[in-house]
């Protein structure tokens, strides 16, 4: 996949698409992805499936709130993007090059 807007929310990416892209539809064809993603020194690496998310759905509705607080009200990625793609990930490595700043996203406690 192509890079794109994305969200890391309940242990699942996210992310907005147009059911109409080329990408979407080689998903539909096979479904399978690998992701990555990226922040503050934070990076997660993904292996999964991709579930299409429709507008109407309770889900999409669920995300949609929540991307719209993080993407400028939804102007800096809902534009013509009438899915989400949720990855339900069977493999996520996680890499943090700072891992005290995450102490309890890691189950750690440090002084």
């Amino acid at each position: 996949m192509a890079p794109r807007a994305a969200a890391f929310l309940h242990g699942k990416f996210y992310l907005a698409a147009n059911s109409k892209s080329v990408t979407v539809q080689r998903l539909r064809a096979r479904p399978d992805v690998a992701i990555s993603y990226f922040e503050n020194h934070f990076l997660l690496l993904g292996h999964g499936t991709v579930t299409f998310l429709a507008k109407g759905e309770a889900e999409f509705e669920i995300i949609r709130k929540e991307w719209e607080k993080a993407f400028n009200g939804g102007k800096d990625a809902l534009k013509s993007e009438d899915l989400f793609l949720r990855v339900d990930a069977v493999h996520l490595v996680a890499f943090a090059r700072r891992p005290e700043r995450y102490p309890r996203a890691w189950g750690l406690s440090h002084r």
